[in-house]
């Protein structure tokens, strides 16, 4: 009987901590991305209102590039807008995310303005977060979380990239994207 109860209550605390690990977020509530991964401690997700990085915005020296502040809609689209109180202000907005389909041969991760034609090819809905951690959810159901980091050519700046290996790209850093920022911040 005593191991019974131990046994029920253990599963109990862990139906509990699994279904509250998944947490729908509020299609209200804005949050933005920071990346982790190997020398990569916890940097802004930043854009120019299609390219995605991840680093300080300001090494891309473009007027046109900020940080993002996303909203999620309730297909799971993450819509993007620059995150900045610059005068002069990134004429991009409300875009949505994107990590290239199954079956294309791209990497690019990016923003696009989903009224245009080019979203073919793209995943622009399915996004949501385990926790604090962001991934895509795969055909099957499945966390898919192919998230990479190829250094650009400006030191402290990457690339965002999708299910990339060391193999096909030099220098590409797997990494977490997550909603919450770094300790230090």
């Amino acid at each position: 009987m005593h191991r019974s109860w131990i046994l029920s209550a253990v599963a109990g605390l862990f139906t509990a901590v699994q279904a509250g690990a998944k947490y729908p977020r509020d299609a209200s509530d804005s949050f933005q991305i920071y990346a982790f991964g190997d020398g990569i401690g916890g940097v802004p997700l930043v854009s120019t209102g299609n390219s995605t990085y991840v680093g300080n915005y300001t090494l891309l020296k473009d007027t046109e590039a900020a940080p993002v502040l996303f909203t999620t809609s309730s297909n799971g689209a993450w819509i993007g807008s620059p995150n900045t109180t610059e005068s002069d202000l990134p004429t991009w907005s409300d875009l949505q995310f994107y990590v290239p389909a199954a079956s294309s041969s791209s990497h690019i991760i990016g923003l696009v303005d989903a009224e245009s034609s080019k979203t073919s090819g793209l995943r622009t809905t399915g996004f949501h977060f385990y926790g604090t951690f962001a991934y895509v959810a795969g055909a099957s159901g499945l966390m898919e979380m192919l998230w990479f980091a190829v250094p650009s050519d400006t030191d402290g700046l990457y690339s965002l990239r999708w299910n990339t290996t060391a193999d096909t790209t030099d220098g590409a850093i797997p990494i977490t994207l997550k909603s919450s920022p770094p300790s230090n911040a």
